[in-house]
């Protein structure tokens, strides 16, 4: 058997739905492996070397051939039971509101079409921030407004710049935005790009995409300004204020 097959054969028999159920799980989700932009990922940042966490990790395709250690969170209880089902390590834990203190600190910190999601995007960054390892990375992949609006009119290709105005989209950023919201969570920026594939990649220094690819490295020495009103800290929203009385 080839190495597709056995997997294949692992997720459909012992995936925790009924076999039709996890065959369309394994078709639609792990037949054609990760996406993109994590195989770039995987190869730019030697993910494979490196203990990973995956925000939003969904049945957890991602994690499968990841450094013993690693993990998913994801908030959809089905995703959590089928993922543990076949053997991946996945909590159910919403990053905003509930305590993460007893997870475990990772190298790297994965995620894809997330923070448009959030309700609290710096609670959640400052949240990531602290599930970091010194001196690692958090790669984030983000859908933004791009430069033109009207790129969302086009034949056939404006469904390509009008993922920012989706219906559970919360939030909409730029790649300035994104940038900024990170840096002001505690990382320093080491890129912000779209992370288009071959000759197109002259393209990632236009800003009329509609997405991008942020990696910030952990500053564990970052604290807030000086004037700021909080002080970073390992709490439930990554922050506390100052006491002035």
């Amino acid at each position: 058997m080839k190495t597709g097959e056995i997997i294949e054969k692992y997720i459909v028999e012992n995936g925790c739905f009924e076999r039709a159920k996890n065959q369309r799980i394994y078709n639609k989700f792990f037949k054609h492996g990760s996406r993109y932009v994590f195989k770039t990922a995987w190869k730019k940042y030697d993910l494979a070397s490196k203990t990973l966490c995956d925000i939003g990790c969904a049945y957890g395709v991602n994690l499968l051939n990841t450094k013993e250690g690693s993990y998913g969170i994801d908030i959809n209880t089905n995703f959590v039971n089928f993922a543990n089902s076949i053997g991946l390590n996945v909590i159910k834990r919403n990053i905003v509101s509930d305590d993460i203190s007893d997870l475990k600190r990772v190298d790297v910190l994965w995620q894809s079409a997330i923070l448009e999601h959030i309700d609290s995007p710096h609670i959640f960054l400052r949240k990531c921030w602290n599930m970091i390892d010194d001196g690692g990375i958090m790669i984030m992949y983000v859908p933004i407004m791009p430069m033109f609006k009207w790129m969302r009119f086009l034949p056939i290709l404006g469904k390509f710049f009008a993922s920012y105005k989706h219906e559970d989209h919360v939030n909409f950023f730029t790649k300035e935005t994104v940038k900024f919201q990170c840096e002001r969570a505690g990382f320093e920026t080491i890129e912000n790009n779209p992370w288009y594939p071959g000759f197109l990649r002259i393209f990632d220094y236009f800003n009329f995409i509609s997405s991008t690819v942020y990696v910030g490295r952990k500053n564990s020495n970052w604290e807030y300004p000086s004037n700021c009103e909080r002080l970073k800290a390992d709490n439930k929203d990554g922050y506390i204020y100052k006491r002035y009385f």
